[in-house]
């Protein structure tokens, strides 16, 4: 076979589909240095390896246009999407104010099924969760519900107990009269760690204790331990307020519809008024509704500055009428832009971020709704299986019954459908204490509860006038799917009663003669439920134009 006949055959085929010989390019800059250009025209391929080279004013003079080797830029364009904010999908524990928040674009969190793994070592600088100073209840829910297990420091010396043999590595000092402290230690029974409060006995010979220092700076931190795994990040990926697609080449944006609840927003009593007010200051009430988005300032003048603030102007394309007292207290009103605008980027903007939005009134006062309660006690209807009594507090550092233990009753509705923070339910369930029963009635809440009854003389906050109205407690049932939704609904909260009835979440140092139980938790350690009323909630669509390269002109530029 001969090879360069076949190398000769492979360069000929090759240059039918290149109009560029890499040997002119070579030649050329080798004898005079200038640069090459590449030819625009098809060179006629040799016929052997005996030919003579073809020169590159040759290949520019060939008559047949080849084109040139690399694609040029495709043209661009616009494509719509439209991007759902719907305010019920947010952390609420983050951003309680369902009127103002802010939207990500693209910012999605990777999903966590456990905490960050950390090594600890003999010297180190905090007390590790595996150490039996530890405690194995699961860190409070925090704001975000993203927080890991605080660690302690590892900097306060402890006495060895009596009678218990010092480690061979540690060195004793002053002629043996002073014995030296440990900062932790690693307690095992029959293999499995054991943390405080469970007491240690040392002279339980399946009982292993390992004693390690109080951190030294001064020192190397020495030897690898073990690895401490973070309990379970709560809720790390359970409420994703962004989109999943990032939105590149943005060149317009406008509303396309906002969906707002019929509800009052000032919390009189219809009573207060000489003729009964159903919603004193609604959303529907308003001439029209101004919304901000930060640094988008659409093209409305006007003699306030918040007009001219405004990305658009909200209003209704038809009027209605709505009852207070009526049979469907969940009820909302279509909201669209004045006339259609849109906001235009000329470039268009490489990428879309956050999306901060407001709500204000023609006046220059800006809409809020607080999702800031948090279920603190309950109690179940031993008689109305199925109703379930919630008592709810406004500040977890408040230890009082008082005015953060009550709420408007325009916040919260008959009818309304409530949902609870999920993090906190899986939270509470892992509790020590909690046994099956209640574990499996926190499952069943996760399937939201309907509102029944509001009350407001469980006790007599410090703060009250007969002009407001105001809940102390509400009563709610649980959202069933079917027969078997609510056989199992029903199932769940009979088994729950059999063992107890009354379940106090966080402990109160005192509580009113109405709720005795409040002063005494159930489970081994204090917990809130956070909860959120969905329809108090507020939706926004956005229709996002961004300019994609026309893939129909894309042509192929390497032929097979």
């Amino acid at each position: 076979m001969d090879y360069q006949r076949l190398r000769a055959g492979a360069d000929q085929e090759a240059r039918e589909d290149y109009n560029f010989d890499p040997r002119v390019a070579f030649q050329a800059t080798s004898r005079n240095q200038q640069e090459v250009l590449p030819a625009g025209q098809r060179r006629h391929p040799l016929t052997s390896t005996t030919d003579r080279q073809v020169t590159i004013d040759e290949l520019n003079k060939q008559g047949q246009d080849n084109g040139f080797p690399v694609q040029t830029a495709p043209s661009m364009i616009p494509k719509s999407r439209n991007i759902i904010i719907d305010s019920a999908q947010r952390d609420w524990s983050i951003q309680p104010d369902a009127y103002s928040n802010i939207f990500s674009f693209g910012a999605q969190t990777p999903q966590q099924t456990i905490g960050p793994q950390t090594p600890f070592f003999f010297n180190n600088p905090t007390i590790p969760l595996a150490a039996w100073e530890s405690p194995t209840i699961p860190p409070k829910v925090g704001s975000g519900a993203l927080s890991g297990a605080t660690l302690t420091p590892n900097n306060v010396p402890q006495a060895f107990p009596p009678g218990v043999e010092i480690p061979s590595y540690y060195n004793r000092f002053n002629q043996g009269l002073v014995y030296p402290s440990y900062g932790w230690k690693i307690v095992l029974v029959n293999g499995q760690l054991v943390h405080s409060p469970t007491p240690v006995v040392y002279t339980n010979p399946n009982t292993k204790v390992y004693f390690y220092p109080t951190y030294d700076a001064a020192q190397t931190r020495g030897a690898q331990i073990g690895i401490d795994i973070q309990p379970k990040q709560y809720g790390t990926n359970a409420y994703i307020y962004s989109t999943q697609l990032a939105l590149s080449n943005v060149s317009e944006i406008k509303l396309s519809r906002a969906i707002l609840p019929v509800r009052a927003t000032q919390p009189y009593r219809p009573t207060t008024f000489s003729s009964p007010i159903d919603y004193p200051m609604s959303f529907h009430s308003q001439p029209y509704i101004l919304m901000t988005i930060q640094n988008l300032k659409g093209g409305y003048l006007g003699g306030s500055q918040i007009v001219q603030q405004s990305f658009t102007v909200l209003t209704q394309n038809t009027r209605n009428l709505y009852t207070g007292t009526g049979n469907y207290p969940g009820q909302y009103s279509d909201y669209y832009s004045w006339s259609n605008e849109s906001y235009k980027f000329d470039p268009p903007m490489s990428k879309m971020s956050n999306a901060n939005i407001q709500l204000w009134n023609p006046a220059g006062d800006v809409f809020s709704h607080l999702d800031n309660l948090s279920v603190i006690d309950f109690a179940l209807d031993t008689t109305n299986v199925g109703k379930v009594k919630f008592y709810v507090t406004q500040s977890t550092t408040n230890l009082s019954f008082g005015d953060s233990n009550v709420f408007l009753a325009a916040d919260i509705r008959v009818g309304d459908e409530i949902t609870f923070y999920s993090p906190a339910l899986t939270q509470v369930s892992s509790d020590p204490s909690c046994s099956p029963a209640l574990s499996s009635f926190f499952s069943l809440m996760s399937n939201n509860f309907l509102v029944t009854d509001i009350c407001g003389t469980d006790f007599t906050p410090p703060v009250a006038s007969s002009l407001f109205s105001i809940g102390t407690s509400f009563t709610a049932v649980p959202k069933v799917d079917g027969f078997a939704g609510m056989s199992n609904a029903l199932s769940t909260i009979r088994s729950i009663i059999t063992t107890v009835s009354r379940v106090c979440l966080q402990q109160y140092v005192s509580a009113p003669q109405t709720i005795p139980f409040a002063n005494k938790r159930t489970l081994k350690g204090d917990y809130v439920i956070p909860l959120m009323n969905l329809n108090a909630q507020a939706t926004f669509v956005l229709e996002v134009t961004t300019m994609e390269p026309d893939t129909t002109n894309i042509q192929k530029i390497i032929p097979n």
